[in-house]
């Protein structure tokens, strides 16, 4: 079950390309302790606050993050093409 975990996480790098973290802070399924450590990894690993954006929601559970989440992204990705 490790190695399947280890296989399967996400290792924080330095990136240029804008980037978009969202969760539900009452996320029952993924804890949203793993956003907060995944952001802090991530500008600690050289990645710009400018480029990597947190947004969390509220008492929001992993399914009921679905929409915000999208809806969320669909600005993110708008905002990136007005600028």
């Amino acid at each position: 079950v490790r190695e399947a975990l280890d296989n399967n996480s996400i290792v924080p790098y330095h990136t240029f390309i804008p980037l978009l973290l969202v969760h539900g802070e009452g996320d029952t399924h993924v804890s949203p302790s793993t956003t907060e450590t995944m952001y802090t990894a991530m500008v600690n690993a050289g990645t710009s606050e400018s480029i990597i954006k947190k947004i969390t929601f509220p008492g929001l559970d992993h399914a009921e993050g679905v929409v915000p989440s999208l809806t969320q992204g669909l600005l993110f990705f708008k905002d990136m093409m007005d600028n």
